[in-house]
């Protein structure tokens, strides 16, 4: 008896395949059997609130010679902290790995 029986035999369950666990996509491809994490929704979802829906991607992380202000001297608005730990979350929850 496997613990999905034990849970049926208390609970009324309905056993599926997983298509999103806590905001993360899964996918699985039945032929050659992989499995993909995405959070696309998520990533949308947070250039949305960062009004940063339109923006550019780029090959470099920041423009050559730019020239970089202090902390005190900055006058924006927008919530660092709250940004950096979206960015953790989606980081650290669904991580690349490739099994050759």
């Amino acid at each position: 008896m496997t613990i999905l029986d034990k849970i049926a035999s208390q609970f009324n369950i309905k056993i599926s395949d997983v298509s999103n666990f806590v905001g993360i996509e899964i996918w699985k491809n039945d032929i050659s059997g992989d499995i993909i994490l995405t959070q696309k929704y998520l990533i949308h979802k947070l250039l949305e609130d960062f009004n940063m829906s339109d923006c550019k991607s780029s090959n470099a992380p920041m423009q050559p010679n730019l020239k970089l202000t202090s902390a005190d001297e900055s006058k924006s608005d927008i919530p660092y902290r709250q940004l950096i730990g979206c960015l953790l979350f989606i980081s650290r929850t669904t991580r690349p790995v490739w099994i050759g």
